[in-house]
């Protein structure tokens, strides 16, 4: 039986005494998929990738990722961490995730091949491996004549794709993207669907992403559409990209 990467049960998620942003899901992610969520503003896409990415702490229910539950790790439950456990259970499992924003994030002041070098810098990775394996990961997504260019001389398209290998070329067991292709041209899209289908294939790497992007919709294994916090439709895609 395969274990989930990520597995969801009756969560919530609110702000305040406002409406629940997210009610009651209940959801499970497995090794080598590659998902999009969907739905209309204001869902709660956003919300549940970030609570996946223990970027922000869940109140309700139950929420495990790569085997860290979450909801103990928050204090939620009894622990018998104490201190900084929270951070701890955050900073490890950050390690084995991929984060892509909408908003490229990359530091003006490193060069393309700078801001890939870095996230492999976290994780003490020698120079010269930073090195190859950041200019290859840069190659995969066609920036190979950019390795030196730095974030203003490059589009806005170009800027993304940056971003997305500074994610990959850590191999993370997840990918959690937010938007990641808004920004691109179809074939500059399809290109970095095939880097996540190459990463499933190699690492096992689960992918989710929040999109809007409906050219995406017949390549992933698995679409799921959220309205008012709940799933109102969760469907396979049989035999999308190639699997």
């Amino acid at each position: 039986m395969v274990t989930p990467v990520v597995s969801i049960s009756e969560l919530s998620y609110g702000y305040g005494n406002s409406l629940p942003i997210l009610n009651g899901l209940t959801l499970s992610f497995d090794p080598k998929e590659i998902i999009i969520i969907t739905g209309p503003s204001g869902s709660g896409k956003t919300t549940l990738l970030t609570l996946m990415g223990a970027l922000r702490s869940a109140t309700v229910g139950q929420i495990t990722v790569m085997g860290h539950d979450l909801m103990a790790a928050n204090g939620q439950k009894k622990s018998l961490f104490k201190s900084f456990a929270p951070l701890k259970t955050a900073l490890n499992l950050r390690k084995n995730i991929g984060f892509i924003f909408q908003n490229h994030n990359l530091i003006k002041s490193l060069t393309a091949q700078s801001n890939v070098e870095m996230a492999l810098e976290l994780d003490n990775v020698p120079p010269k491996d930073r090195e190859k394996r950041a200019k290859t990961m840069l190659k995969r997504l066609g920036l190979g004549h950019h390795f030196l260019s730095y974030p203003a001389q490059l589009s806005g398209g170009q800027r993304q794709r940056v971003a997305i290998a500074r994610a990959l070329v850590r191999q993370p067991a997840l990918i959690l993207a937010d938007e990641p292709t808004a920004s691109l041209d179809f074939a500059s899209a399809t290109e970095v669907m095939a880097c996540f289908k190459e990463a499933a294939s190699l690492w096992g790497t689960t992918t989710i992403m929040v999109t809007h992007d409906q050219r995406l919709m017949p390549l992933v294994n698995r679409v799921i559409v959220l309205e008012d916090g709940i799933v109102v439709k969760d469907y396979r895609n049989d035999g999308a990209l190639g699997r």
